[in-house]
């Protein structure tokens, strides 16, 4: 473009504010085309359903930081929604938990009796 840093970190932030802009234009361009999904506790795969995958991709999560829920993409918010059992953080329980919701749809995690 146009417009340099005086120096590299000042390039940077013309480079992050330009996107920032651009992200802003385009959401609002297609945002009459945007659908939601309806996030749901336990939904962490974002498919609008409680299933064993859900149940597995917490486990993932808790073995390694490094898997990125596709929940995680979806809000910012997004811990509240793989962390069922409200304690803080990610841990087995929390898919045993959804396996348990994924099995009965009746049975009520700690989340949603709770929150």
């Amino acid at each position: 473009g146009d417009k340099s840093g005086k120096d590299f970190m000042e390039s940077v932030a013309i480079l992050q504010d330009y996107a920032q802009k651009r992200k802003a234009y385009l959401g609002a361009l297609w945002e009459p085309y945007y659908e939601p999904i309806a996030l749901t506790c336990g939904d962490v795969d974002c498919d609008e359903k409680i299933t064993a995958s859900d149940a597995a991709l917490i486990m993932q999560k808790t073995l390694t930081e490094d898997i990125v829920l596709p929940i995680q993409n979806k809000t910012d918010d997004w811990l509240k929604y793989a962390d069922v059992s409200l304690d803080g953080n990610i841990a087995a329980d929390d898919a045993a938990f959804v396996l348990q919701k994924a099995l009965n749809e009746a049975y009520m995690m700690p989340a949603e009796t709770n929150g």
